[in-house]
């Protein structure tokens, strides 16, 4: 296996290097990024590189840097939201190992091409009847009509596209971890996850969807690839005619050309366990109960939760005496500064809860992130969504995402937020992490299934096997 070298720090650093001397991730010089992008690609920035396949259905990706991981794909449905959490507690206490890295995410794709395939084969239009044309007229049509409904609404009066939500947990383990020790762990998961109907993520799978996401021009039969073992992954997903940009003054990016992408991330975490359940966050996205079709990002979108392991005793160690000094901090203060100024009051009631968090109820902290990247080719709409789901945020309280202001950060945090994707020098650069607390990062895992336990009207189409 080759030597980092499209990660190396060299090249980080020109890419992550601050304009002034602060020290701002938001000065990131985007020049020579898109010099890089525009006579490179973007497959340098992928740290995939081969996927091997294990007995018990079971697989296993080797990265740039020489550290291995899995993924599998699990299959949420919106009356199981505390089958979900259940599911999430379990994942964070298997997973204790520092320099662990857990990947949660949902994309709502556009590639729909093998369950509209599935139609057309369970109607292979052979009954024995009258007319057997006019049926099979009717199945052609439905057939065009499923298949057009991926890019232009289904509904008259309101924007309604047929989408596949591929959620997936990925787990990246430290170098100093066996091939034996992961696959203990996967068989462990398998259980833990059971209420999330895990299945492998194989090697053609993630190629397939990332292939999506980098050309969002190209059909869902060019989306589609069987992974070559003979060439390395990252090659495979950015292939010639790949062409990711940043834009001057814009904190978005372009994809082949025409495809805008937002990111918005996450710039404060609820602070209040009960405040946020995952009931509460699939209502973010839409109404759980079908009587709202009208959902707030009709376009493609990726959204994810990044969690980093670190030593447990030493990070609730680290978080209490952060927050006892934040609490000393605040108390020097005058009582009129703080009633004048209601974020001290709320740093200082937050301070006191992370504190009881930590000693009284025993829970972890960990560095996480939490952003979500939107897709659309007409940014007067992109605009809309953003806003969109910025005020549905807002109704959860504390939780605050904001749209990225420089392109070359949104980029980053997209690519680092795939499945396995890590580098710890990303990390420290983009400074997007925060700490979060074991029970809400339960609660706003990001994984999404169908809105409707009615198969016959879900926007959403839900493949569960």
């Amino acid at each position: 296996m080759g030597k980092l070298f499209d990660l190396g720090l060299e090249l980080l650093k020109t890419f992550l290097a601050p304009k002034d001397e602060l020290k701002q991730t938001d000065g990131l010089s985007e020049k020579n990024l898109r010099a890089f992008l525009e006579h490179k690609g973007i497959s340098d920035f992928l740290m995939y590189r081969y996927y091997e396949e294990l007995e018990n259905n079971m697989g296993l990706y080797h990265m740039a840097d020489g550290r291995m991981g899995f993924i599998v794909r699990v299959f949420p449905t919106s009356m199981n939201a505390m089958g979900i959490e259940d599911s999430m507690y379990s994942l964070i206490d298997t997973l204790r190992k520092a320099g662990t890295v857990i990947h949660i995410n949902t994309f709502a794709s556009r590639n729909v091409n093998h369950l509209i395939r599935d139609f057309k084969h369970l109607h292979p239009c052979n009954a024995n009847i009258d007319n057997v044309s006019i049926l099979k007229e009717m199945i052609d049509d439905t057939y065009e009509f499923l298949k057009s409904g991926s890019n232009q609404s289904i509904v008259n009066g309101v924007d309604l596209r047929i989408r596949d939500f591929v959620s997936t947990i990925s787990v990246l383990f430290p170098h100093d971890t066996t091939k034996d020790e992961i696959i203990s762990v996967y068989n462990q998961l398998q259980g833990n996850l059971r209420k999330l109907y895990p299945i492998n993520f194989s090697g053609s799978s993630l190629v397939s969807l990332t292939k999506e996401m980098l050309n969002p021009n190209k059909s869902m039969q060019e989306w589609e690839m069987i992974y070559d073992q003979h060439r390395v992954m990252n090659k495979q997903i950015s292939s010639v005619g790949t062409s990711v940009k940043t834009i001057d003054g814009s904190g978005d990016f372009l994809v082949a050309d025409e495809w805008q992408y937002r990111t918005l991330t996450t710039k404060q975490f609820p602070n209040e366990k009960t405040i946020v359940t995952s009931y509460d966050f699939y209502n973010l996205f839409f109404d759980r109960f079908g009587e709202n079709i009208q959902i707030p990002i009709p376009c493609p979108f990726f959204t994810s939760l990044v969690i980093i392991v670190g030593d447990v005793e030493l990070a609730r160690e680290k978080a209490a005496n952060k927050s006892r000094d934040d609490m000393r901090k605040v108390k020097k203060l005058k009582k009129d500064v703080i009633d004048e100024q209601p974020e001290l009051s709320g740093r200082l009631k937050e301070s006191k809860r992370n504190i009881s968090l930590i000693e009284q109820e025993g829970q972890t902290p960990f560095d996480a992130m939490w952003s979500i990247t939107m897709m659309e080719n007409d940014e007067a709409k992109l605009k809309e969504y953003s806003s969109v789901i910025k005020d549905r945020f807002s109704t959860m309280k504390n939780w605050h995402i904001e749209e990225e202001k420089f392109g070359n950060i949104s980029l980053f945090v997209f690519l680092y937020s795939l499945p396995l994707q890590h580098h710890k020098f990303v990390e420290d650069f983009i400074k997007r992490f925060d700490i979060l607390f074991t029970s809400n990062t339960a609660a706003i895992a990001p994984l999404l299934g169908n809105i409707s336990t009615n198969r016959m009207l879900i926007p959403y189409v839900d493949s569960h096997p």
